[in-house]
């Protein structure tokens, strides 16, 4: 049977007395207490010492005397068999004497866990156990030396604090003695220092999405508490004329019936209707052989004497060619052609499937043809607006046209020598059907005039950007427009307080409404470069070990240590790194993520500071510095913060990943919080109760369009608190498509309206009522629904056709128009339509409850000094690994491998785990990915049996989480806190080992018990 060995320390001194943490053991296990002996906080000289001797005094009386042996001043004691014999909290002694004197004694508390029974530990689960206690035990061994190291620290700053004060009025005495002297600098010194090591004071910030700088006097933990939150985009809305909206994407606009338009970062009171969407695109974030970041595609075509229709030969833009059209900044992209008749062309093709997807909503149809055909009776504008000029032969001459009817059509031109826009517009229906081919495209063409052999001629292409309109009755489900409704304090901050990117992160594009999820916190205060951050460009024989690089030169350019990597504007940073030259220098250049603006140009230099200036990703280059070919070796490179470098270390963040939903209506939300060693978390909000057909619905009243529907809300029991109007006005509720319903006080008057009632003894109690409108549902204006009429629109059907009675006859399906498989009430009334969303529901608590949820929570965040915080939600905890070889490697997420997939598509993998301990095996890169990160392992280093886990940062989490706008976090501002704060922690946690210890126990026993 394996041994357990468990090791403890505490630190006791001769002269003081010190808080001792409590060591925790299990009986009968190889059980051993250090004692570091410390005199006034020095080191112990204990030559002078002839005796020392332990007494145990067990739970049960008995008392057992042993003499031990010290090394140095550190002092080892075994526990024997006679003292672990009764389980419980043990009475322990240690006593120093010289000769028949005591010198010294100290006294503390020692606990024992019971053992498993004899029986148990010859069992198969025995080794399950001993794995979880040596955890346990780390775990618990880690804690008391952080204690330990705690209280050295507090003794050190009670005798510095001391001394300090002594040396200061010994210095202030003398000089007060001396005539003239002036001793205001000294009293300054002696104050800042005992302030320094004496004071208790805290600092407090407010969090969001973003990054952030804390800056500690002291390395400590951080205190968080994450507060929940709730979005609902009012696309499908009628506004509120009473209340205020925010329109957070610079990308749309909204047009009212007046023809007024509102164009986003905009804030604004309501009208009482239903905005019109218009989306503007362009080739942002392009990247060329990829549909992932932006589907819209340019293409050139230069040397021909037609215009090459979309399916002709054309070749695509670069990546940095598609950054230079995607802003208007009289930067042009030139293309020429110089052969006879040669006409400089560029295609640019719109994606109109993807764009309306991903960034207003999802169309309800299942098949391509049928999302095109919804397209093209829902559109009523597109627009391709190109900014640019043209110039041959003739003069200046540039022009724009569209592919409809098979061909291209008429054109719009310019004359002008300077950047001017030109646009092209499809207006009528015949347009919509004839111009979207059967891939969701729509195509436009630029060209200039043909070259007569002897002239060039210029195309310059500044900008380009391309105009969706809807028309006002499209109704695209689970809206993406990130437009919502704000309080009036809230609304006076947008553009106020808010600047534009800060109202941006604070209301995000979303998938229809949306709670914090799965929010996290990470902190660097060290080095914030990955260890395999390379990326190459062109380059030969790359031998990669973490933060070593080693490679030859080709006919490359470079060779990226850091691409896109997050950081602070404004902020200062040093990079540092060292270098092996066979046959060539290396120059570093440190630019914006497009590589178009050098914040450090070409230097040599290994120690390089630098501003980010009004930039929040960078990229760091190593460029050779000749045209040789020839080896390199780069390494130990380091990314901090400040103007000061630090020595090399490897990147070490702490983090805070949490698997829970938080939300928030009105002033009432949910919050995340420690609270002694444990994560807890107060919840207010009911979240999402599913309406749909399997609830007993009844109809309230028939009105004119209208039908009042009631259902009592499932499992509300007294949770729901009475107000005067008997309705809770902490309350939320969304429809299939989206829309969110508006709350009435009284009998609804129009459609998409709900209410739901408090606790107050009347027959009402605890139900929710709808206001439904024939037009969605079907049922004629005087028809009374039956009960199972009514589920079955709750499941996505609604009538197609009636009797002369007006008694439903057929059903369709409300997302997509399609009959229902089986036209029978019984199977309508069982069984959700395809792609439907029922309607939901989210309330107040009227009494908040309190919830351990330490299980969901993992990590932990300290600050270092000058620290970086990021954060954000979205995090994907430990999924399990879905992995394949190849021949020579093993891959998780790779595009290439679909049985390699994640759940989500990976923004960034943080850390892959082997059988639940990080695995710093695997080299994490981006490309070729399941979205933008996967990870690879060589053949060699894997392990077929082990359970491989990933956690990461999801791409799309507009699916489903929002943004955290409220993370209050406070943390000591001096040593005397921080150490206070360090020794309150190591108690949580030790209490909270014991209970694990407890908990891992009983499991054992009862899977002892079930035959293990």
């Amino acid at each position: 049977m394996m041994e357990i060995k468990k090791r403890q320390r505490v630190t006791l001194d001769l002269r003081k007395n010190l808080a001792v943490p409590t060591p925790t053991f299990v009986q009968n296990d190889t059980n051993i207490l250090e004692f570091i002996i410390k005199d006034n906080g020095a080191d112990a000289d204990l030559s002078n010492v002839d005796n020392i001797t332990v007494t145990f005094k067990r739970p049960d009386g008995t008392i057992t005397t042993t003499k031990l042996n010290q090394v140095g001043n550190v002092i080892t004691y075994h526990f024997g068999f006679e003292e672990m014999a009764i389980p419980g909290h043990g009475e322990l002694s240690i006593q120093f004497f010289q000769g028949s004197n005591r010198l010294s004694s100290n006294n503390l508390k020692v606990y024992f866990a019971k053992s498993l029974s004899t029986e148990f530990e010859k069992s198969a689960g025995m080794p399950i156990l001993q794995e979880l206690f040596i955890e346990v035990a780390t775990v618990t061994e880690n804690a008391i030396d952080a204690g330990n190291y705690a209280l050295e620290q507090a003794a050190e700053a009670d005798q510095k604090a001391k001394y300090a004060k002594t040396q200061g009025d010994r210095a202030k005495a003398e000089a007060d003695r001396l005539q003239g002297t002036d001793v205001s600098k000294l009293d300054q010194q002696v104050r800042t220092i005992n302030e320094q090591l004496s004071a208790s004071n805290r600092h407090h910030q407010i969090l969001s999405q973003d990054q952030h700088i804390l800056n500690g006097s002291q390395n400590a933990p951080l205190d968080i508490h994450i507060e929940g939150r709730t979005l609902i985009p009012m696309q499908n809305t009628v506004l509120d004329a009473a209340k205020y909206y925010v329109l957070a994407d610079k990308k749309t606009s909204l047009k009212w019936a007046d023809n007024t338009v509102t164009q986003g970062i905009a804030k604004f009171t309501g009208k009482a209707e239903k905005p019109r969407v218009i989306k503007i695109t362009n080739f942002e974030g392009k990247v060329f052989g990829s549909t992932m970041e932006n589907p819209h595609v340019m293409k050139r075509a230069g040397n021909q004497s037609n215009f090459v229709p979309p399916t002709g030969t054309w070749q695509e833009l670069s990546t940095p060619e598609n950054v230079q059209v995607s802003k208007l900044d009289s930067n042009v992209l030139r293309q020429t052609s110089i052969n006879a008749n040669a006409i400089p062309q560029k295609l640019m093709s719109f994606n109109l499937i993807e764009e309306v997807e991903r960034t207003i909503g999802r169309i309800p149809r299942s098949t391509v043809a049928e999302k095109i055909q919804w397209l093209k009776e829902n559109i009523t504008r597109i627009t391709c607006n190109w900014h640019g000029f043209g110039s041959g032969v003739a003069g200046n001459k540039a022009s724009l046209t569209v592919w409809a009817y098979g061909d291209w059509q008429d054109s719009n031109s310019n004359t002008s020598s300077n950047v001017t826009r030109i646009s092209r517009s499809l207006t009528t229906s015949n347009d919509m059907v004839n111009s979207i081919d059967s891939n969701g495209f729509t195509h436009f063409l630029v060209y200039g005039e043909p070259s007569d052999g002897n002239a060039t001629s210029y195309l310059n292409t500044d900008y380009v950007d391309f105009e969706i309109e809807f028309k006002t009755t499209a109704t695209l489900h689970d809206p993406c427009i990130p437009l919502y409704e704000v309080g009036r304090t809230e609304y006076d901050k947008i553009l106020a307080n808010y600047d534009e990117n800060t109202v941006i992160a604070r209301y995000p594009r979303l998938q229809g409404m949306q709670h914090l999820q799965n929010p996290y916190v990470i902190a660097e205060g060290g080095n914030l470069l990955d260890p395999y951050s390379v990326k190459n460009a062109n380059i030969l024989n790359l031998f990669e070990q973490p933060y070593s690089a080693e490679f030859e030169w080709s006919n490359g350019f470079s060779l990226y240590l850091a691409e896109k990597l997050p950081v602070n504007k404004n902020q200062t940073y040093t990079f540092k790194y060292e270098k092996e030259l066979f046959s060539n220098d290396v120059s570093i250049y440190i630019s914006d993520e497009t590589d178009t603006v050098n914040l450090i140009a070409g230097t040599t230099n290994k120690t390089l500071t630098f501003n980010t200036g009004n930039y929040s990703r960078i990229n760091i280059r190593a460029i050779r510095t000749n045209a040789l070919p020839g080896k390199v070796k780069l390494f130990n490179w380091i990314l901090t913060l400040g103007s000061s470098g630090k020595p090399f270390v490897a990147r070490n963040p702490s983090h805070l990943f949490a698997n829970v939903i938080l939300s928030q209506i009105g002033d009432r939300k949910d919050t995340l919080f420690r609270d002694n060693g444990e994560w807890k978390l107060r919840r207010e909000i009911v979240r999402d109760v599913v309406l749909d057909g399997s609830l007993p619905w009844k109809l309230a009243n028939d009105l004119l369009g209208i039908k009042r529907i009631s259902v009592e809300v499932p499992n509300a029991s007294s949770l729901i608190p009475a107000t005067p109007s008997m309705i809770n006005i902490n309350q939320i509720a969304t429809k299939h498509d989206g829309t969110a319903l508006k709350l009435f006080l009284s009998v609804p008057t129009e459609r998409d309206q709900f209410a739901l009632f408090g606790v107050t003894g009347q027959a009402h109690d605890k139900q929710i009522f709808l206001s439904v409108s024939d037009t969605d549902s079907g049922f004629a204006e005087s028809y009374v629904p039956i009960q199972n009429e009514i589920k079955a629109y709750f499941n996505g059907w609604k009538v197609k056709l009636i009797d002369l009675n007006g008694k439903p006859t057929a059903w369709q399906s409300v997302v997509d128009g399609k009959d229902a498989p089986t036209q029978t009430l019984t199977y309508v009334s069982a069984n959700r339509a395809p792609n439907y969303t029922p309607y939901k529901l989210s309330y107040a608590l009227a009494t908040p409850v309190t919830e351990v949820v330490t299980e969901k929570v993992e990590g932990d965040i300290a600050i270092n000094g000058l620290t970086q915080v990021e954060v954000g939600s979205g995090v994907i905890i430990r999924e399990k690994a879905k992995t394949e070889a190849s021949s020579t490697v093993v891959h998780i997420n790779d595009v290439e491998r679909p049985n390699t997939y994640l759940e989500y598509k990976a923004d960034k993998i943080i850390n892959i785990y082997k059988n639940g301990v990080i695995d710093n095996g695997w080299a994490i890169a981006s490309g070729r990915s399941f979205g933008i990160s996967r990870a690879s392992l060589p053949i060699s280093d894997f392990d077929a049996t082990a359970e491989y886990t990933v956690t990461y940062l999801a791409l799309d989490r507009q699916l489903f989480t929002t943004n955290p706008v409220s993370i209050p976090v406070s943390w000591a501002g001096s040593l005397k806190g921080t150490v206070t704060d360090v020794v309150n922690k190591q108690a949580d946690d030790r209490a909270q080992i014991s209970v694990n210890t407890r908990l891992i126990y009983d499991v054992l026993l009862r899977l002892k018990a079930g035959g293990l």
